[in-house]
Order: structure tokens, then C-alpha cells, then sequence
């Protein structure tokens, strides 16, 4: 028995001894270029089942019957696949491996120096319509919601944003690459107007503080970049009703076409005078009607095509207005018009060339009663504008393309009228080229020319970001930015392209739930207008400098996000008619925004809150020798909101309430005195206290496609 299981085994050993025998083991480890460990990288030999996966430490081990010569596989998740021939010469020892990791957009540097952005495509410091929606106090204007970041300033009464050092005149806005000449309505002196356009309009937002893309001109301080709605989910209508007036929007999809309809209508008239105390003396409350159209045409799998026409009228009136033309007390009664017509289409001509055109065309109309008479204004601007873009690999481009501008411009005060023609063209050019995953760098050059001006100008700008961890970067960024003078000097005279040139460094870090960013800037500003009464020049100039910092928490209490940001700005300007260099008026050194926001998940309900600090503004004191030597009060507001979620008569409903200043402080814009400099009159806001509410409703889900 014995001797026959002896045999037994030297057969069995005899048949697969020699497999046994020369069974090996593979064994390595995987890292990538930063000899980081690579986990969960799946390592195998080609054309068999022999493999494994490496562990956390990136290590891994296998046993396997194959004779060299063998391919060893490797690949992993974001990281390049790649292969080891193993021949008869190799020696089987421990592998070390490098792979090389994909660039995309999550694990590679990204271009974000100066600029917030908001959408789930876009890396940075994210703001996203329902966000920018319920910052206390901001009463959802996207211009108030941007005046809570860094870069920054609080409106003083100005209309539009003051960014580092700039005057409100120098930020525009841009809707799908279009610029938009007028976003506001009725401009009251010394009140702050809100934007025409809803946030829930866009998908993305993209605020530039610091330097913008050279796909853009005509601005030298700052860019605030949207792109509409594609098609929208399904058909539904949402209403809301607020304590100043209502909305109603209706979303009808078809298949690849899209219709939205909207309209609203406000009325501040019982509101000024039962919710909302006035410190403005109004002889017409203000009112505002807006009709709005968009088409959307989804054509092929990537090209869209998009119209949309908004046309609103806006009334309002102001007792005892100071007319310095006629050096006259009396009312003012203003009737704004406005035209707003854009059409874009995007598509793809294949997996590299991309392509974008678009049309716009403006109308603002203005009809104001001063006590000097009876003023008219008219401004017609039209662009088109296209752009390519070829990709390079993953994650890099070019782009290049040209735009045309024509401006007409006019304005009459009783029998005397002035007006000026302006027909702009300009060509750009840029390249975002991702050196490695860690290292990108991005040069633009942009050349304007201008009929009315009678001059062109090469703007160059370039940034360079490098990213030193793997939730952080830093970057620094150069630009130099062009600008017709304001309307008001163009139709006195033909003057030059303003200019300035922007250097900013940033350092960002974008951990999950966590966001910090400092920035460094230094302004140089040239070519200003300075204003000598009898003629204008360009001579004037300027600078600013500072420090942005910001903070947002989103992780570490449940429910709960926080965000702080805070600036110092030191500038001075010798421009329009300054004597000599002196901090504007629409500056502040110091800025402090605290933004709070909790979900009460069992009430269903939603709380935020807006502490604001801004230190006080210069202003001209003409009993004073030193040019805008006098401070006023430091700004403080405290605002709060609230949000709560039901459902009324089964249709999803949100009941809300702001409250803008709720403490009731005493706020003081600045100091204006008489003719004879013997008066001075405060400049205050139009309300103490501001309070609006009400409810958002959403009707229906009546998608229909067909069979």
C-alpha cells in the first residue's frame, strides 16, 4: 500500500512538477511622478488572468506560472496605462513603477488667479445661483451678491462695481461672451440701482478681480462673465410674489427646443411708504415692467443655438434734486426704456475645433425732467463677435477670433443736442498651455482699433500658476486693459483709450468643504480723463494696491457654511477734475464681509446671515485746503434672511424673508454742501432699513416628448 502511494506521487510530481516548480513571484510597487503611492492600481500579465491590485501603500504581490517572455499591464484611475515586457534576460525582482497621471481638471493646476466663478464645471471659490440668490441683504442682484467678495467694494449710493481701486464704470458685464452696455435701469443719483438680469438666468457666473481673459476688452477693472440656461429639465412655471411686486416664468421643453417666457412687474410705491420708511424724498415711487423671451434649439449633439430679448420700462422721481447745470433746486422724473436682443450659437466641428458666434444689439432710451428742462438720451450699440477654439490634448487650448462694435450715441437738453458714432473692431488671440499636470501658462494678446478714437492699442496678458500640493496652488498674473472714455467725455469731444496695467499674486487652497485665498495686487492706471471745464485730456493717472483675502468653511459644523472675506486698498487718482492725486470717493482702505448660513433639516427651514464693514470715504469738503481731506463714518450692516420649504397646494413652494440692515444703524454715504459752501447736506441711503418677502412657487412638471 505504501509503495503504491509512493508511486502515485512520483507520477503525479512527474506531471506537474515542472509547473509547480516554476511558479514566480511578482511583486512592486506603484507611484507616480511625486512618488506618491498609487492605491487600488489593477497590475496583470497580458493575455491571462494573473494579477492583482495595489494596496494602500501602492505595493503589490501576485504569484504566477508564466514563462518569460510576458507583457506586465498596468493601469489605474486618472493615471496613463502602461506596460513592462518582461524577457528571458530580465531579472524578476521587486518592480518599481511610475505612472503618469491624466490631466483633467481635477487633479491638474487650474487658471483661477483674480477671478470667482460659479457652476458645477468651473474649479475656484464657487458661488452658485441659489447662493447668490440668499446673501442677506443683497436682495438676489447678482451686482449686490458680488460686492460681498473680495476686490470688492460696498456700494456708497454707486451703481455697478467698484473693483481694487476702480470706478464702477470700469467693471462690465458680459452675457455669453457679449458685452452689455446697460444692465441697469433708472440710475437715481446717489442711489444704488439694481441689475436688470436674474441670477436663475445663468449657469455660470465668472467675476474677475484680478485680470480677465483676452476674449474680453473695453474694461479696466474688472469682468463679470455669464453664460445662459441650456435647455431647461422639463416644462414647469414658477411664480413669485414678493411685497414689491411679482414674477412669472414659464419653461416649455420639447424635445431639443426649449421656450421660456417671462415677466414681472414692481411697484415700491406701498412699500416705501408702509414696509420701508424713505429717506429719499420721492415725487415718483419707482416702477419697473419687464417682458422676456429665450429660444433654445439643441442642434446635433453639441451645437445650440439660443435667442434672447428682454425689453423693460422703469419710472421713477426725486423732490428737491440739485441741478448743477443750471445751478437750480426742483424734481427730477425719469422714464427708462431699455432693448437687450442676443443670439449665440456653439457647436463642434469635430473633437478639436470648437466654435462660438454671437449678435447683439442694444437700445436704452432715457427721457428725464430736470429743473433746467427737459433732457433725452439715446444709446444704440451692436456687436458680433466669433471665436474658435482648438483643443490640445486634455486639458489645453487656443483660441482666437475677432469682434465689432458700433456705438451711437446721442443726448439733448431742450433745443441743444450733441452726439458721437463709434465703430470699434478688435482681434484676439490666447493659449492655456498645461506644461505638466502642475504647471500651466496662459498668454493672451488683444488689439483694439476705434474709428471715433482714432486709435489703436496691443494689449499683452499672460498668468502663471503652479500647483505646489495637491489642494493648492499659487500664481501670478499680468495684464494690460483698455477703455474708451465714458459717454458723458465722448460726446464733449474725441478723446484716447484709457489704460491700466494689472499685476496680481495668488495663493489659493481648494481642500473638500475648505477654501483659502490671498492675493497680492499692485493697479497702475494712465491715460485717464482729466477734466479742465473748457477741454479734456488724457493725462491723467492713478494707482492701487492691496490685499484680498478669503475664507469659506463648508464641512466643519453639520449644516452649516461660513465665509469670510476681508480687504485693504490704498489708491489715489489724479483724474477728471482733482487738483492733484487724492483717494475717490468711491473707495474705502478697509472692507470685512462675514456671511452665515444654517439648514434647520427638521424645520425645514433656512437662515443667513451678512455682517459688512467698510471704513469711511473721503469726501469734498470745499472749507477744507486738502482736496478731499474729510472721512466720513465707517459703514456697518447687519442683514439677515430667512427661507422656509413646503409645499403648497402640492406644488413645491419656498416662503422667504430679507432683512437689510436689521439693527436700523444710522449709515451715512458721505457730505454735500451748497453753492455757497455754507450748507452741508447728508448723503444717506434710500431707506433706513429695508425689508422685502414673499413666496416662490413651482407648478407643474408637463414634459412631454415625442412617441
Amino acid at each position: 500500500m505504501k509503495t503504491n502511494l509512493f508511486i502515485s506521487f512520483l507520477f503525479f510530481q512527474g506531471l506537474f512538477g515542472p509547473a509547480v516548480y516554476a511558479q514566480q513571484n511578482l511583486m512592486g510597487i506603484i507611484r507616480n511622478q511625486d512618488k506618491q503611492a498609487v492605491p487600488l492600481a489593477s497590475i496583470s500579465i497580458k493575455h491571462t488572468y494573473d494579477g492583482t491590485t495595489s494596496d494602500s501603500s501602492g505595493y503589490f504581490s501576485f504569484k504566477t506560472n508564466q514563462k518569460t517572455p510576458f507583457w506586465i499591464i498596468i493601469s489605474a484611475m486618472g493615471f496613463h496605462p502602461d506596460s513592462i515586457y518582461m524577457d528571458k534576460g530580465y531579472r524578476i525582482d521587486t518592480l518599481h513603477i511610475e505612472l503618469k497621471e491624466r490631466l483633467t481638471a481635477l487633479n491638474t493646476v487650474s487658471i483661477s488667479a483674480g477671478s470667482f466663478v460659479s457652476g458645477v464645471h468651473h474649479q475656484g471659490i464657487a458661488l452658485s445661483p441659489i447662493e447668490i440668490a440668499t446673501i442677506a441683504g443683497a436682495s438676489a442682484d447678482i451686482f449686490g451678491a458680488m460686492r460681498t467678495l473680495p476686490g470688492a467694494g460696498v456700494s456708497f449710493g454707486e451703481t455697478g462695481l467698484s473693483v481694487r481701486g476702480g470706478s464702477p464704470g470700469e467693471t462690465k458685464m458680459f452675457i455669453d461672451g457679449l458685452l452689455v452696455k446697460n444692465p441697469f435701469n433708472n440710475q437715481v443719483p446717489d442711489i444704488s440701482a439694481r441689475g436688470r438680469f436674474s441670477v436663475f438666468q445663468f449657469k455660470n457666473i465668472a467675476f474677475s478681480t484680478g485680470g480677465y481673459s483676452a476674449q474680453y476688452g473695453q474694461a479696466l477693472s474688472s469682468a463679470l462673465s455669464q453664460e445662459t440656461q441650456d435647455l431647461p429639465e422639463k416644462t414647469y412655471t414658477r411664480i413669485t410674489a414678493l411685497s414689491l411686486g411679482g414674477e412669472a416664468e414659464q419653461y416649455i421643453r420639447h424635445n431639443n427646443t426649449a421656450l421660456i417666457l417671462t415677466g414681472n412687474y414692481y411697484n415700491l410705491a406701498t412699500s416705501n411708504h408702509y414696509l420701508n420708511p424713505q429717506q429719499t424724498n420721492w415725487s415718483k415711487d419707482p416702477e419697473q415692467g419687464t417682458l422676456g423671451f429665450q429660444f433654445i434649439q439643441k442642434i446635433a449633439e453639441k451645437d445650440i443655438f439660443k435667442i434672447y430679448l428682454d425689453h423693460s420700462i422703469a419710472k421713477a422721481g426725486i423732490q428737491n434734486y440739485f441741478d448743477y447745470r443750471s445751478n437750480t433746486l426742483g424734481d427730477m422724473d425719469m422714464d427708462n426704456r431699455n432693448t437687450y436682443l442676443n443670439s449665440t450659437y456653439a457647436g463642434w466641428m469635430n473633437n478639436h475645433w470648437k466654435w462660438n458666434a454671437g449678435f447683439s444689439y442694444q437700445l436704452k432710451q432715457d427721457e428725464i425732467s430736470l429743473p433746467a428742462g427737459l433732457a433725452t438720451r439715446s444709446d444704440r450699440f451692436l456687436q458680433g463677435r466669433a471665436l474658435a477654439t482648438y483643443l490640445l490634448g486634455n486639458v489645453s487650448a487656443i483660441r482666437f477670433g475677432g469682434e465689432f462694435f458700433y456705438s451711437d450715441q446721442s443726448e439733448a437738453l431742450n433745443d441743444s443736442s450733441r452726439n458721437y458714432q463709434d465703430r470699434l473692431a478688435a482681434a484676439f488671440i490666447e493659449a492655456d498651455v498645461f506644461l505638466t499636470r502642475k504647471l500651466v501658462f496662459r498668454a493672451g494678446l488683444r488689439g483694439e482699433h476705434s474709428q471715433y478714437l482714432e486709435e489703436q492699442k496691443i494689449a499683452p496678458r499672460i498668468m502663471l500658476a503652479y500647483k505646489t500640493g495637491s489642494v493648492s496652488q499659487i500664481a501670478f498674473n499680468y495684464g494690460r486693459y483698455f477703455q474708451n472714455p465714458a459717454d458723458e467725455y465722448l460726446l464733449r469731444q474725441a478723446l484716447g483709450f484709457q489704460q491700466s496695467e494689472n499685476y496680481t499674486l495668488n495663493y489659493e487652497y481648494l481642500a473638500e468643504g475648505y477654501t483659502f485665498r490671498s492675493e497680492l495686487y499692485y493697479k497702475n492706471y494712465d491715460a485717464l480723463v482729466k477734466d479742465f471745464g473748457s477741454y479734456l485730456d488724457n493725462s491723467g493717472n492713478g494707482f492701487a494696491r492691496g490685499l484680498d483675502l478669503f475664507w469659506r468653511d463648508k464641512k466643519t459644523f453639520q449644516n452649516i457654511e461660513y465665509r469670510i472675506s476681508y480687504s485693504f486698498l490704498d489708491t489715489k487718482r489724479n483724474y477728471q477734475d482733482f487738483p492733484y492725486s487724492a483717494m475717490p470717493t468711491f473707495a474705502s482702505k478697509h472692507t470685512l464681509n462675514f456671511l452665515y448660513r444654517q439648514y434647520f433639516e427638521k424645520l425645514n427651514s433656512q437662515i443667513f446671515t451678512t455682517y459688512t464693514f467698510a471704513s469711511g470715504r473721503s469726501y469734498l469738503n470745499p472749507n477744507n485746503l486738502t482736496f478731499l481731506g474729510d472721512k466720513g463714518p465707517d459703514y456697518h450692516n447687519f442683514s439677515l434672511g430667512a427661507n422656509y420649504f413646503t409645499n403648497f397646494w402640492k406644488q413645491f413652494t419656498v416662503v422667504f424673508i430679507n432683512i437689510d440692515n436689521l439693527l436700523g444703524i444710522n449709515q451715512v454715504y458721505g457730505y454735500r454742501f451748497d453753492q455757497e459752501n455754507n450748507n452741508r447736506y447728508t448723503v444717506l441711503p434710500a431707506a433706513k432699513r429695508s425689508i422685502l418677502f414673499g413666496f416662490v412657487v413651482s407648478i407643474g412638471d408637463r414634459t412631454f416628448k415625442q412617441d
